[in-house]
């Protein structure tokens, strides 16, 4: 396939559903990032005042016309298949979309294994890993074949005869691909934010007595999320470090995306932030150290 964007395009918004924090029609961006990978697309820009400080990046599916918003700190779209639509400022053609069966064809990733379970009238699908851990659920409207009863795990999604069966199997896992996408997007953004991690990292744990970090990717959100924690002779310094990045409000103006948790008999804190609260405290260490 060839690409359909390219960095430095221009982009501009011509419908957004996001019903969380949705991005106006007509505004404007340039393409900064754009990765065509099979199943799901993954496309970053930076926009135009007055939304340059939204950090959006966009999911493209390629079996809807519809694009699905994802937004920094994060909530996937609620309605599938109802996204935003966008245009390109420079008006290329699109390539043309292969709709032929081969080209649609979803299948498990290797080793792993769909788990189909009678539940009432419906049918439970659980997606496994390779090591047999569920990374994945979700529910088919009708019941489970009795061609199928025997037979679990499912190996191959090719097994499945029952069309709708079948086809709420393969939704399952591309909605899988589209979370591992999605994270993966988020981290790497974040990774390219911040070449100088380890070193912002390991200065902190210098000044504060025994501070351990943590990243992860927090679930709901599909983004980074930063965990700073530290014993009794470091708990006054880090409490003091981030009441002083918060500014003259100091920790009266906590919001949702960090938290902080103090256990009073080992005098041990636990800070933790999600990726732009990480992405403010970072670059405060790092102004703060130049």
């Amino acid at each position: 396939m060839e690409p359909e964007f390219t960095a430095g395009d221009g982009i501009e918004a011509v419908r957004c559903a996001d019903q969380h924090d949705p991005l106006p029609a007509g505004a404007t961006g340039t393409v900064t990032r754009w990765d065509p990978r099979p199943l799901v697309r993954q496309l970053s820009a930076d926009w135009d005042p007055p939304h340059a400080h939204r950090r959006l990046m966009l999911v493209i599916a390629d079996d809807a016309d519809a694009v699905p918003l994802f937004s920094t700190p994060g909530r996937p779209n609620p309605s599938p298949g109802r996204g935003p639509s966008w245009t390109r400022q420079q008006k290329e053609p699109l390539m043309p979309r292969d709709l032929s069966p081969a080209a649609q064809t979803i299948e498990l990733p290797k080793g792993w294994t769909l788990t189909l379970t009678p539940a009432l009238n419906l049918t439970s699908l659980t997606l496994r890993d390779g090591a047999d851990c569920p990374r994945q659920h979700g529910f088919h409207p009708g019941p489970l074949p009795a061609e199928l009863a025997d037979r679990q795990p499912v190996r191959r999604l090719a097994d499945i005869r029952d069309r709708e069966l079948r086809a709420s199997a393969e939704q399952l896992v591309a909605d899988h691909l589209e979370r591992v996408a999605t994270a993966q997007a988020n981290a790497d953004a974040f990774g390219a934010q911040f070449p100088d991690l380890v070193p912002l990292l390991d200065g902190l744990a210098s000044e504060v007595p025994g501070c351990r970090n943590r990243m992860d990717v927090d679930p709901d959100r599909l983004t980074v999320q930063l965990s700073l924690t530290t014993d009794a002779p470091g708990s006054g310094t880090l409490l003091e470090l981030v009441n002083s990045w918060l500014g003259p409000e100091g920790l009266k103006c906590t919001t949702d995306g960090l938290s902080l948790e103090f256990d009073g008999p080992s005098r041990t804190l636990a800070v933790t932030l999600d990726q732009d609260h990480a992405a403010g405290f970072l670059l405060w260490l790092r102004d703060r150290s130049a």
